[in-house]
Order: C-alpha cells, then sequence, then structure tokens
C-alpha cells in the first residue's frame, strides 16, 4: 500500500475506512473530509440515525442516499438556479426534514433532465452516479472484445484545462492514454459532429424551403431532449430529427465499421468520453439500442477519464501525443465548435451559406452566435434569404424563449439550445470551474482550434464525404435517415400506483366500466349491475364508486374495469364475483392486518 510522506501506516488505514464507510466517489478530493481535518471534527458512533434510510436507486443513472444527505442545499442550487428545473425539493419524512424529488415521486418521474449537477455539488455523496468505469475495465480486460472510444469537443478543453495543456496537446496526450489502457481504437466526436452538421443543415434548408415545421430546434443536448418531453411536448415537431453527435456515431460504429472489422457489432465494445453526465442517461434509451445492442455501450465523463488516469498511475505530461485513428480523427473547425454554445448554429451557418448561395465562403465566423450570453440573436443575410437564429444556454433561458414562442413573438428559423450555462463547456462531466474566467478560457481553447483548422466546414471533411459515397448515399436520403435520425416522444411524470396501494391510499376509488359499443356488447353493462350489486353485499359502497367511462382503446380484450390508471381487461359478466376477489379483497385484507410489534 502506498502512504504518504506525513502519514504513518495506521494514520492512513483509518483515513481509507472512512471514505470506505462514507462510499462517496470523491476520494481524491472529499471536501467533507478537509473540512473535518480543518475544524477537527471526529466520528461519533452514538450519534448514528437509529434507523437506516433507504437508498433510491429507481433513476437510470443517478443514486440518492438520503442518509447521508446535511441538508446543505447545493443540490437544489444548482438545479433550480443552474438548470432551471426544480426536481427537488425540501420536505419531511417521519418528522425529519430531507432533500428529495418533488411530491416524493421517483426522481425520473420529476421535472429532473438528468444534467448530473446535483451530483457534481453534493459533498457527502448522497447524491452520485451509477458506477460506469467497472464495466469498462471489464470490457479493456476482455480479450474476445475490440474497445473504441470517441472523444466529445467540449472534452479537449476542460483536460487542457485542467493539465495546463493546449487543445492540440490535450487530445495527443489523451489519446496516448487511453491507448495505453488497452483501446483499441480513438476517434474524435468531431467527426461525428461534421456528420451531424450534414444532415441537420440539409433538415434546415427543407424546412426553409417548405415554410414547415419552424423554428427548427436542435437535437444535439439529451437534457434539452428530457425538457421538451416532460415539459414542453407541443415543440417536438420542431425538433430536429437528427440524433446527437454522440449517437449517430454509435450507429457508424455498429451498423458500418464493425463491417470493415469483420466483427459482429456486440463484438466491438463502444466507449463515449463525454463532458456530460446527461449522456449516459441519452446511451441508455431504447431508441438507440438495436437487438439488445447498445449503438454505445458506455460513457465516461472527463472527470471519470482523469480518475482512470490517476488510478493506472498515468501521467498525461509525461506521455507522448498520439495522432487519433483514421478515418474519425479527420474533423473538421466546425465540428470542433460544438462544444461551445452558439457552435452547433455557427457549424450549420457555414454549411447552410454555401448550400443557398452556390459559392464557396471566404470568410467563415459568425461571430454574432459566439459567447457565453444565456440567450443570443442574430439575422444573417444570406443571398436576398433571410435566416434567425437564436442561441440558448441554461433551460431557464430557454423556458423563456419557449413562452415567447408560444406567445407568437419568437420569429426565428432555427433555434439551438444547450442545458448548461455556456454550453457543453460547462457541462457536469467536466471538472468544476474554479475561476469566473474558467469558462472563457475554455471557449477559447475551441475557437483556437477552429482558427488552426486546414478544414473549416463539415461539408468539406473527406471522412465525411467518403462515409456518404460507401454507404449513407446523401444527407436525408433513405439510409441516412434510417441510421442518423429517430423521433422523440411525450414523456408521462405520473406515477402508476399498484393498485393495492392505491385502494390502501385513497379514501373512495372509481372503478370506471367501459360502456363502449363493443365492452357494451359483451355485457359491460351487466357488469356494471353486478359490480355494484357485489360492492353493496359486501358493505363496500363507502370506499367504491361504479362509474361508466367510454372506450379504454383496448375493444379487443373487453369489457374493461379502470381501476385508478390500471386497466383490466376480460372481466367475465357471469363471474363478476371473481373480479372482485381477485383486484379488490386483498388490498382490503392487507389494509386491515395488523402490524405486529
Amino acid at each position: 500500500m502506498e502512504v504518504s510522506e506525513t502519514w504513518d501506516v495506521a494514520t492512513a488505514m483509518r483515513e481509507a475506512s472512512r471514505c470506505l464507510q462514507c462510499g462517496c466517489t470523491e476520494r481524491y478530493d472529499c471536501q467533507v473530509r478537509q473540512y473535518a481535518t480543518k475544524y477537527q471534527v471526529t466520528f461519533d458512533a452514538e450519534m448514528r440515525p437509529m434507523r437506516r434510510v433507504p437508498v433510491d436507486e429507481n433513476h437510470p443513472i443517478l443514486v440518492r442516499d438520503p442518509g447521508k444527505c446535511i441538508l446543505c442545499g447545493l443540490c437544489l442550487k444548482a438545479c433550480r438556479e443552474m438548470e432551471g428545473s426544480a426536481a427537488l425539493t425540501y420536505y419531511e419524512v417521519n418528522g425529519t426534514l430531507t432533500i428529495g424529488p418533488v411530491d416524493q415521486r421517483p426522481l425520473d418521474k420529476t421535472s429532473c433532465v438528468s444534467c448530473g449537477h446535483c451530483v457534481t455539488v453534493c459533498p457527502t455523496g448522497a447524491l452520485t452516479l451509477k458506477p460506469t468505469l467497472p464495466n469498462v475495465y471489464r470490457a479493456l480486460n476482455n480479450t474476445s472484445l475490440i474497445v473504441a472510444a470517441q472523444i466529445a469537443p467540449a472534452v479537449r478543453a476542460a483536460f487542457a484545462q485542467y493539465y495546463g495543456l493546449t487543445g492540440e496537446e490535450a487530445m495527443g496526450r489523451l489519446c496516448a492514454g487511453l491507448k495505453q489502457m488497452g483501446f483499441a481504437y480513438v476517434f474524435d466526436t468531431c467527426w461525428a459532429a461534421d456528420l451531424t452538421i450534414m444532415e441537420e443543415g440539409t433538415e434546415l434548408l427543407s424546412r426553409l424551403a417548405k415554410g414547415e415545421n419552424l423554428p427548427q430546434f436542435t437535437s444535439c443536448c439529451p437534457a434539452w431532449i428530457n425538457y421538451c418531453e416532460k415539459m414542453a411536448p407541443d415543440l417536438l415537431p420542431l425538433l430536429s430529427s437528427c440524433k446527437s453527435p454522440q449517437q449517430m456515431f454509435g450507429s457508424v460504429m455498429k451498423q458500418y465499421f464493425a463491417k470493415q472489422l469483420g466483427v459482429k457489432p456486440d463484438r466491438l465494445y463502444f466507449v463515449s468520453i463525454m463532458p456530460c453526465n446527461a449522456k449516459k442517461y441519452e446511451s441508455r434509451r431504447p431508441e438507440f439500442c438495436h437487438d439488445g445492442v447498445p449503438d454505445v455501450d458506455a460513457v465516461l465523463t472527463t472527470n471519470e477519464v482523469i480518475r482512470m488516469f490517476r488510478e493506472k498511475g498515468i501521467d498525461p505530461l509525461t506521455l507522448k501525443p498520439q495522432e487519433l485513428d483514421l478515418p474519425f480523427g479527420n474533423v473538421s473547425g466546425a465540428g470542433i465548435i460544438f462544444g461551445a454554445s452558439g457552435g452547433v448554429s455557427e457549424a450549420a451557418l457555414r454549411l447552410a451559406a454555401e448550400r443557398i448561395t452556390g459559392k464557396r465562403l471566404d470568410k467563415v465566423e459568425y461571430t454574432q452566435v459566439r459567447g457565453l450570453k444565456g440567450i443570443k440573436e442574430a439575422t444573417i443575410e444570406l443571398d436576398g434569404i433571410t435566416v434567425r437564429l437564436a442561441v440558448v444556454s441554461g433551460l431557464q433561458n430557454a423556458q423563456q424563449l419557449i413562452d415567447r414562442i408560444r406567445a407568437g413573438d419568437a420569429p426565428y428559423h432555427f433555434i439551438e439550445v444547450m442545458a448548461c450555462p455556456g454550453g457543453c463547456i460547462n457541462g457536469s462531466g467536466n471538472p468544476a470551474p474554479q475561476l469566473s474566467t474558467d469558462r472563457e478560457e475554455r471557449l477559447e481553447v475551441l475557437y483556437r482550434m477552429d482558427a488552426a483548422a486546414q478544414i473549416k466546414k463539415s461539408q468539406d471533411n473527406p471522412a465525411v464525404q467518403a462515409i456518404y459515397s460507401e454507404w449513407l448515399g446523401e444527407p436525408m436520403g433513405e439510409v441516412s435517415h434510417h441510421a442518423l435520425h429517430t423521433t422523440y416522444g411525450r414523456r408521462s411524470m405520473r406515477v402508476d400506483q399498484p393498485i393495492e396501494e392505491l385502494i390502501q391510499t385513497q379514501p373512495v376509488v372509481d372503478l370506471g366500466v367501459c360502456v363502449s359499443t363493443n365492452c357494451y356488447l359483451k355485457g359491460s353493462w351487466r357488469v356494471m349491475e353486478e359490480l355494484a350489486e357485489e360492492l353493496r353485499q359486501r358493505g363496500l359502497t363507502d370506499r367504491f364508486r361504479v362509474r361508466a367511462r367510454f372506450c379504454a382503446n383496448n375493444c379487443a380484450n373487453g369489457p374493461s374495469v379502470t381501476i385508478g390508471r390500471h386497466k383490466v381487461m376480460h372481466v367475465d359478466p357471469d363471474n363478476v364475483k371473481a373480479f372482485v376477489e381477485e383486484y379488490i379483497l386483498p388490498a382490503l385484507e392487507k389494509e386491515s392486518t395488523p402490524v405486529k410489534g
């Protein structure tokens, strides 16, 4: 074991034990431990809570352990003030104040957009991410798998700042470190950003020509997608149908590159290195999994890669830089600036301008959409065609714009939305900015790399041109649409109570009997009569109300009875007693069973 110069073995073991008991992932930089040491706070076993608080693991990527919460309120501040989501609140349970999801719902059934900023600010491990590193380590040690990685645009900016490198140096050292750990291929997500612009820019030009589904919203940010599905489903038809660069790259890996390697898709393990924890959520969506094989197998954040380097004893500053692998290491400046708020819009303009004017662009910079301002607006004239854009970062700002659109006061053609203030450079998976100037420095890294790039526009990237000629055909064509586009739908935040829980918690429960034509002909009118009589004979009319309801949208399986949001199908008009005994009485028996102790 390694021991610091100031600790003996026994002291080091005690310190390690503290972290093991806590279970927090911040063992390298634990604020609570630092404060405890500074103010000489010691652990008192007698002050442990009398009962263990259940750990909530219902969220797809987050774990909430209320027993570790110290009520500092930082998670609320990040959720409400930084993201504008307000998924968390204070509430009281058994006389104890705690912080948790609004209305004590499962977290994913609130307005949570899975941005992960609550985890970033939590000092005690009460909010953590479900572990990804063990799966990646297992894949790297599995000789039957080929492990490849993609590195997002904003990662290079945060990694460079963390280690004091330039953007170019950061990519070379990152690639070298990943190769040393066993990654067979390391690619650049900026290539997939170029691919995204080919599709999204073509989609915008098509909508402009038709005058339909405008404004077109970007679809790169998964937290923004989550927000739309939950809070603004009326905007879903306006979203671009393009997958994000991460998921486009996943499709290319599993549908194209695996064939080039001569392996089955499940033998190619594809890891994304992202600035954003919402990308973890995105990779788990069912839309991006085919025949049980996800397009992206695992998502690591910048922080997790830094942690891997530490665990493996890899110092990026001592590594000899390596070039990223071709063909997916060949990128344009337009793809690089995706990591900045306004970068997607500027990249799209570089394509749209050439398509509309039919001329090669000499000047490719659109500085009107650059910067850290929460809402930026620009009007661009392209050969007599006026294109109005808005660039938004931070969901509070997005909601302001949404309100204007609904009021008819936002005549835009294209709107870029990033959930994190400043864009991906400020993602929750990056090291948290320590100074007010950190975000500006990260922006500058990307724009300097754009200025130095030999290729400025996505449409000029030869690796992108090659994949269209070899596989995809043309932007928005049949093959590319199937591989690179998707759809999103409204997501309900209603919690479905189990029937037994519903009966036990509601003073009066409605039993809705479908009386639409199909069910009526199958005897639903008799179900109503028999059910009312059965409840009367059992003295349950004060707990249940039998009501007629219209079509339950399952005509083939009628007659149906609805209890809360649950539909019970094939209710037999000649044996309604069986329905009562199966669905009503068990809950009532549990309700009346005395609690021992």
